[in-house]
């Protein structure tokens, strides 16, 4: 049980008159709740009847809630607090506790709407506020709280009369000082909520926020507010980035040489990482059921996290400062290291590896050294290397890095950028699928 809700029902126990017997559906008091979920102390000394489908703390009887086995009109009130989400049928559930009141009985009810998927046994609803307006139609009064957003809130509560009884004053003064009571509860005392969006009260059903309390939710729906988080991400990292190259700036300020080129600027000022989610995303499948996977030259991390969103482990390699720490800060596995020395240095073996964008950001080795790179890449020993495919590498890289024509159009460091395109169809008889798609060339020069 969440410490809002405990807190909505102990209001509802001190303000209400609560008829008895009180019947408890949902009573199991499941272990790792957020807060104590017996609420039996906040009736002290009445007759408490626990309910739940499985047997254990805090369970009286065995009741199935679309078929209670309690007489009609005999229960004075029914407590379902964080219980509707896990009933395969709550409009039966309903006609069932409505069947079971007496006259003027009480029905207390509470759910969530923005919450995770927990599983006490089965979770199968989340409920809007017009669908808690709706679970309580045959009630007469009636009320409904939400708390959070109005158009998406956090956590529902509600409470209903069985009609039948003579209206009384005192009923409906309760009910206007219980309206004034909830306002007090604190969505804080949940533990999904920070006090940066405090102190977030319970109010009736279609009231409004206040123009200062709108500011404190300036998305209206959870992907919305997750992109929004992701948004900051970037731009801290864009401004770490500059502050970096301002404090750089100051130790060339009268340096006229060419500015070398800076991944971090391309990576996080000119590229889309959407638009290169959406490219990437269709190479996944070729990694499904790998063990481990190594994404060399990982950048972002933008195929890392491709990868964990399938639940396939992987590693990245990356030099970049920026960039490692980028995908550090979000939970993804990376070494900051170059990636020769990275091949050179591992022990480890990998299943699956990604290569994108990385050989064009390679300096100009002779070919020992690119067959060492690719011997590593692959995972092969010496003898097992296929020479023509490599040579066909080899001699495609050393050809683009000194042809003649190209070195008159762009300067010297420019040509180290240029990209390597080279296809191989198989290895060890095993298909490869590898191309370079995009050819970025800088010219400060």
């Amino acid at each position: 049980m969440r410490g809002n809700i405990r807190e909505f029902v102990r209001v509802v126990s001190e303000t209400l008159s609560i008829p008895q017997p009180i019947v408890e559906i949902g009573a199991l008091q499941v272990v790792g709740q957020p807060c104590p979920a017996d609420l039996r102390p906040l009736f002290a000394g009445t007759d408490y009847i626990g309910c739940d489908i499985r047997p254990g703390p805090g369970v009286d009887r065995l009741e199935d809630v679309h078929h209670l086995s309690f007489a009609s009109d005999t229960v004075g009130t029914v407590l379902m607090l964080e219980t509707l989400e896990h009933v395969k049928n709550p409009l039966q559930a309903l006609a069932e506790v409505f069947r079971v009141l007496r006259p003027g009985g009480l029905a207390v009810i509470s759910s969530a709407m923005d919450f995770p998927v927990h599983e006490h046994p089965a979770d199968y609803w989340r409920f809007t506020p017009q669908g808690f307006e709706l679970l309580l139609e045959r009630f007469t009064p009636r009320r409904v709280y939400v708390q959070g957003l109005p158009v998406f809130p956090h956590s529902l509560g509600g409470v209903g009369i069985k009609p039948g009884q003579a209206e009384t004053p005192r009923r409906q003064t309760d009910l206007d000082l219980l309206d004034q009571r909830v306002r007090t509860i604190p969505g804080t005392l949940t533990q999904e909520i920070t006090p940066r969006l405090g102190p977030d009260h319970f109010r009736l059903l279609g009231e409004e926020l206040g123009e200062e309390e709108r500011l404190r939710y300036p998305v209206p729906m959870l992907h919305n507010a997750y992109d929004r988080l992701l948004q900051k991400d970037e731009e801290i990292a864009r401004l770490q980035h500059d502050l970096s190259r301002s404090q750089e700036a100051h130790h060339r300020e009268h340096d006229t040489r060419a500015t070398r080129f800076d991944y971090a600027t391309y990576e996080f000022e000119l590229r889309n990482r959407r638009v290169n989610r959406d490219m990437q995303a269709g190479y996944v499948s070729h990694f499904q059921g790998c063990r481990k996977v190594l994404d060399l030259a990982c950048g972002s991390g933008i195929f890392l996290e491709l990868l964990a969103e399938q639940g396939i482990p992987a590693l990245g390699v990356e030099r970049n400062p920026a960039a490692a720490a980028w995908v550090k800060r979000h939970g993804w596995d990376v070494v900051e290291q170059d990636v020769l020395t990275f091949l050179e240095q591992t022990t480890e073996t990998y299943d699956g590896v990604y290569c994108s964008h990385l050989l064009e950001h390679l300096p100009k080795h002779p070919r020992s050294a690119w067959r060492t790179a690719a011997r590593g890449i692959l995972g092969a020993e010496e003898r097992e290397l296929p020479e023509p495919e490599f040579d066909d590498v080899f001699q495609e890289a050393e050809r683009l890095l000194s042809d003649a024509e190209l070195q008159h159009l762009f300067s010297g460091e420019a040509l180290a950028e240029v990209a390597v395109t080279a296809r191989l169809d198989a290895f060890e008889g095993k298909p490869l699928l590898g191309y370079i798609d995009r050819l970025v060339v800088t010219d400060r020069g």
